[in-house]
């Protein structure tokens, strides 16, 4: 069985642990479940890029308030201190990225990034018109 992952479970979890989220429970029970039931993770380009920006602007916020907390300790402090390390929004999205898509935790993952088979009239006909996706019971990403 495939399993598709909406931004928002992972940005959940994201938001709630951090740096860890791979080792909060419900991904941990995910995994076990991919790997009881030899499932595979889909990983949608739309989501992931979707997921990439919001914690681009996360850890962009976060690294803009350690800047200026930094910067009032500065002024207010009688002795002077190093400089803050320079933040790289880059490093951190491209570790995140890895991070996402890692293959190596004993699960199928595939990241589905090939939409050249989607017909952009069809796109716009359907966002015109508010036409829902149809599903079907089990749809095959490849490998």
């Amino acid at each position: 069985m495939d399993i598709i992952l909406d931004t928002n479970v992972y940005y959940g979890l994201v938001q709630k642990e951090g740096c860890g989220f791979t080792n909060a429970n419900a991904y941990v029970q995910l995994i076990a479940y991919l790997r009881q039931t030899n499932s595979r993770l889909v990983i949608l380009e739309p989501v992931l890029q979707e997921i990439l920006a919001r914690y681009s602007d996360l850890v962009s916020l976060s690294a803009k308030k350690a800047s200026d907390a930094w910067k009032t300790l500065q002024h207010d402090s009688m002795t002077t201190k190093k400089d803050l390390p320079e933040f790289r929004i880059e490093n951190e999205l491209a570790v995140f990225r890895t991070k996402i898509l890692d293959r190596a935790s004993g699960f199928a993952l595939i990241h589905y990034n090939d939409y050249f088979s989607v017909s952009v009239e069809e796109l716009v006909r359907r966002g015109v018109f508010r036409i829902e996706p149809q599903m079907s019971r089990e749809r095959n990403f490849g490998t």
